[in-house]
């Protein structure tokens, strides 16, 4: 298996045979911006200045946070806002939080769902799983093992690239 990209060159996927892909650093300069940030501070407002604010399903538990305050899901809670990360929509998409699951549990912990293309990342009996993909898709990324307490989690999706990386 391919465990370094030559140099000059960065990872930007994993088949799925376990290899890493390799790509030349691209010279343009992305444009990158914050769409929506959830400090979960008391609320689930959006703290971007984008007004993507959440509404709680099931019975709102904040709980000390990794910094601050945590909102507390037990299987049955969720936040859901308005934003829309279908890859028609946003292409290159990094989403990530800092979580800390309990025993087994399957969770969704962010996730897209329109019936059709879905993007989510997942936490099953003690794994990490990105998903992308029409009705949740394949894992792309292989799996991370949660390590116990705090663990910040990220997801990197590129249409483009038809690349899913997970941190």
């Amino acid at each position: 298996m391919l465990r370094r990209c030559p140099s000059g060159e960065f990872v930007t996927g994993i088949a799925a045979n376990g290899d890493i892909i390799c790509a030349p650093a691209v010279s343009e300069t992305p444009s990158l911006s914050l769409l929506a940030y959830y400090p979960l501070d008391g609320n689930v407002l959006d703290s971007s200045g984008h007004a993507y604010n959440g509404t709680i399903g099931g019975t709102a538990a904040y709980a000390a946070g990794h910094t601050g305050t945590a909102f507390s899901f037990n299987g049955a809670t969720y936040i859901s806002t308005t934003l829309d990360i279908d890859s028609s929509i946003q292409p290159q998409l990094t989403m990530g939080a800092w979580v800390r699951p309990s025993g087994a549990f399957y969770g969704q912990v962010m996730t897209h769902d329109d019936q059709g293309f879905d993007r989510s990342l997942i936490y099953y009996n003690g794994d990490w799983r990105a998903y992308d993909g029409p009705g949740g898709g394949s894992v792309h990324t292989g799996l991370l093992t949660a390590t116990g307490g705090w663990q910040f989690i990220a997801v990197v999706y590129d249409q483009d690239r038809q690349t899913v990386m997970l941190y």
